[in-house]
């Protein structure tokens, strides 16, 4: 709609009982009013409404639109809650709505929708400063959450259009570098994040709430800013932006800080930067980004897709990448270890070992529950009253997330890396080659046993939360025997040979199979390798071949 005579004159009448309302809330007679928080919310939505159709309304004159973008920032950093609290909900509830129009707008000069929308960004990160250097960690958090929001809109809207050069958050806000990080801090309080690394290592983290999803957001975008600049303190604020990022994507949070987490990786730029010379500050900086490429690999498994979806924007360098977040993941994988290959044997067997943990526990206590049914009546005359385990097992915060997956993942990747190995590696795959001599001895104890008499209800290769364990543990051996770590005086291949030989063998196809492989596992043989990617068979690449 145009902006009329009539409309200049309704907001005019309402901007200045704005100012009187602020003039009483100085004088301390807020409360001694009835009906003045109801009166200010109604002046406000007026003035707020209308400027914002004025500034948005590309036809609007330079100087109209600085008018009433002050008229705006005025409101933002009032004095009175109630007209701070209602003009930024009535700005927000418009804003993406205008944003989207504008960036559509292809008629129009490309540049003078940039300006447009650096202008309103210029406003917006201003009064987030007023206001957090006003109250500082009194501010009021919705308040400030919407006011960010609105921001990252506007921002993310200039970065969509072409040919847009890169924005410094500190400048549009109005203040350094440092200052502006500063303020980036104290919202991350206010939201109810910690700000002290060591705090944030503990156990029981805090993310924060959506605020401090919008914090993260801004830090991305700032520490882009000071990367571009080699800002010499840069390494410490990457670290406590990382740490931010770990306490973030814990699956019980909300789906909202999860999603601004995988956002502010890709903002940041860390996996494609290339640090400095100085090289106590690149083994930081490598850190810190080997833990970013596991932390966004994490979150391409969320139960969210919108959460997918930013992951897979994150880690992938083109537009066009897979909307299969298994793809984007293979792809990923791969993208990561070719880039770090060295440093993520590691944290591959760990990945491993960790798909496998306390597989043998859940052997033994279903072994004691099979205990009391052998040679029973049918399973469904039985009421399984002898159970060990909880009757009620806890949550899974994640149900999306398939362990096997990272898994097969991890040991796919595995079999890429050279025999050159340290100390800790070479501990973890003998402990990898003892673990399955455990497992194949209680197979292979089972399947002499049922030999002829087969019984898939008393089998723990079929039941469903140790399957996946099973088969990440023969899986593991097998790499480490074609790595040339076999431990001969275990007689794991032999193990696997025998059992494989058993006829009329019921165990479940997935683990048969891997035994198969592991019988014929030798150092380096191409067969071999083939034959453990060809049991990864979760991975949409193994799939497809």
């Amino acid at each position: 709609k145009t902006f009329s005579s009539s409309h200049a004159s309704l907001q005019d009448t309402a901007y200045e009982l704005v100012h009187q309302i602020e003039a009483l809330t100085n004088l301390g007679k807020k409360g001694d009013l009835i009906g003045l928080a109801g009166l200010a919310a109604m002046a406000t939505k007026i003035v707020c409404e209308i400027s914002t159709r004025v500034i948005f309304n590309i036809e609007t004159k330079t100087h109209l639109r600085a008018k009433h973008l002050e008229r705006i920032a005025h409101l933002f950093e009032s004095v009175s809650y109630d007209v701070q609290l209602h003009a930024v909900k009535s700005f927000k509830k418009k804003i993406c709505e205008f944003v989207d129009e504008l960036v559509k707008e292809t008629m129009v000069d490309i540049e003078e929708r940039k300006h447009v929308l650096l202008s309103v960004c210029k406003m917006l990160l201003g009064s987030i400063v007023t206001v957090m250097n006003l109250h500082s960690i009194g501010a009021h958090p919705p308040t400030i959450r919407r006011m960010s929001r609105c921001a990252l809109e506007v921002l993310y809207a200039y970065q969509s259009l072409p040919i847009s050069n890169c924005i410094s958050v500190s400048q549009l806000s109005g203040c350094s570098s440092s200052s502006f990080w500063y303020i980036l801090l104290q919202m991350r309080v206010i939201a109810g994040g910690m700000t002290e690394i060591s705090t944030l290592c503990s156990e029981n983290t805090n993310g924060g709430n959506i605020l401090a999803g919008n914090t993260l957001e801004l830090m991305a975008l700032l520490l882009a800013e000071l990367s571009a600049s080699t800002s010499s303190d840069i390494t410490n604020k990457i670290a406590f932006f990382v740490h931010c990022i770990d306490s973030s994507i814990d699956p019980l949070s909300f789906w909202r800080i999860r999603y601004s987490a995988a956002v502010a990786i890709r903002e940041c730029g860390f996996l494609s930067w290339t640090p400095s010379n100085d090289d106590e500050e690149n083994a930081q900086i490598k850190s810190c980004r080997s833990r970013l490429q596991l932390q966004i690999l994490k979150l391409l498994q969320d139960s969210d897709n919108d959460v997918r979806h930013a992951a897979g924007r994150a880690i992938m360098s083109r537009d066009d990448h897979p909307t299969i977040a298994l793809m984007t993941m293979e792809l990923a994988y791969s993208d990561i270890c070719q880039k770090v290959c060295p440093k993520m044997l590691p944290l591959l067997i760990n990945q491993l070992l960790e798909g496998c943990q306390g597989v043998e526990d859940q052997i033994i206590l279903s072994q004691n529950e099979f205990s009391f049914s052998n040679n029973a009546p049918p399973p469904s005359s039985i009421l399984n009253l002898s159970m060990k385990r909880k009757i009620f097992e806890e949550e899974d915060p994640n149900p999306f997330e398939e362990e096997l997956v990272l898994v097969h993942l991890a040991v796919q990747l595995m079999t890429k890396y050279d025999k050159i190995f340290d100390d800790t590696t070479l501990l973890n795959f003998s402990s990898i080659l003892k673990r399955c001599k455990s497992i194949l001895s209680d197979i292979k104890r089972h399947s002499s046993a049922t030999r002829g008499n087969p019984d898939v209800t008393h089998d723990i290769t079929w039941e469903g939360h140790i399957l996946s364990k099973i088969h990440g543990i023969i899986l593991g051996s097998i790499v480490v025997i074609y790595l040339g770590q076999d431990d001969v005086n275990l007689g794991l291949v032999q193990d696997a040979l025998s059992i494989s030989q058993v006829k009329e063998l019921w165990i479940h196809p997935c683990i048969i199979e891997s035994i198969k492989a592991l019988s014929l596992a030798t150092e380096g043989n191409e067969d071999t390798r083939n034959s453990i990617i060809h049991c990864c068979f979760l991975l949409p690449g193994v799939v497809l071949s």
